[in-house]
């Protein structure tokens, strides 16, 4: 197996083949650390500076098919669609339906934002503390949101934009 491992502003980017219009993973970051990376179950560690000897936390980057994700640090395994984050951050997705349901003319893009923490597994993202969704065609604040996409989000590149299927709420919504 390959590693790959890197500190101070790395930027990484995918270099496999991609379809026409669909950019390659690419990780901007303080730290980066990938185990496995010639495998398809790569784990991938990726952090921004800062957080220690009263330095404030910075944000690392990840891009990766039309998705993207803004947080201090993140754990994910490549192959199986698994991702974990302790702390605060935010995900940008497109949507191809507005808050109601109705269709769109074209993708919009949807944040998320939460306070504790997010964990990916396969088709499932959940979101602690706090949870704020924005969309133009309005808003949500609920303290847990649970999400279902379509397909298992993936981090290969050249994979198709991960495409919300449902959405559900807990302890509360706004």
């Amino acid at each position: 197996d390959r590693g790959i491992s890197g500190g101070g502003a790395v930027v990484f980017k995918e270099a496999s083949a991609t379809p026409p219009g669909v950019e390659p993973m690419q990780i901007v970051a303080e730290h980066l650390n990938v185990t496995g990376a010639d495998t398809p179950n790569a784990q991938i560690e990726i952090r921004g500076g800062g957080g220690e000897n009263g330095l404030p936390q910075q944000i690392a980057e990840l891009t990766a098919n039309g998705a993207k994700l803004r947080v201090p640090a993140i754990a994910l395994q490549r192959g199986t669609s698994e991702a974990i984050v302790n702390a605060p951050g935010e995900v940008q997705l497109l949507v191809d339906r507005d808050m109601a349901g109705n269709p769109l003319a074209r993708p919009e893009p949807v944040t998320i934002v939460w306070q504790e923490s997010m964990q990916l597994h396969g088709r499932e993202l959940t979101f602690l503390g706090n949870v704020q969704v924005q969309h133009e065609s309005g808003w949500l604040r609920t303290r847990r949101l649970v999400v279902r996409t379509v397909a298992p989000v993936n981090f290969d590149g050249g994979g198709q934009n991960p495409q919300i299927e449902q959405i559900a709420c807990w302890e509360g919504v706004l």
